[in-house]
C-alpha cells in the first residue's frame, strides 16, 4: 500500500530526518535580543488594601501599567504598613530594612 502512494518507509524517514536536522540549525536570522527584565513595582498601603476606593485604585494602576509594559513582564507585589495605627517614623528604619530584604 505503501508503494501505491508513491512514498517508501524509507523516503519518508529520510524526509523526517531532515526535517529534524533543519530544527537543530541555528537560525541565519540575527539573533534575538533577550526579553528586558520585568518591572518590579512595590505597592504601599497605609490602611487595609480591601477598601473599595484602594481596590479600584490598585487595579487601576496594575492596568497602566501592565498595558504599557509589553513585551516587559510587571511584577507587581503590595505590603500593608498599617500606618494608621502605628507610629511610621518609629518604625521606618525597620520596615525599610525589611522592604530591602525582601527587594
Amino acid at each position: 500500500m505503501e508503494e501505491l502512494l508513491g512514498v517508501s518507509r524509507r523516503l519518508r524517514t529520510t524526509i523526517l530526518g531532515l526535517c529534524l536536522a533543519l530544527e537543530t540549525i541555528p537560525s541565519a536570522a540575527a539573533p534575538r535580543e533577550p526579553p528586558p527584565p520585568p518591572w518590579r513595582v512595590l505597592i504601599l498601603y497605609d490602611g487595609p488594601r480591601e477598601n473599595p476606593a484602594a481596590v479600584v485604585a490598585t487595579e487601576a494602576l496594575r492596568s497602566a501599567l501592565t498595558e504599557g509594559a509589553s513585551p516587559r513582564l510587571v511584577d507587581i507585589r503590595s505590603e500593608v504598613l498599617d500606618a494608621l495605627s502605628f507610629d511610621a517614623a518609629f518604625l521606618e528604619p525597620e520596615v525599610l530594612a525589611l522592604l530591602r530584604k525582601k527587594g
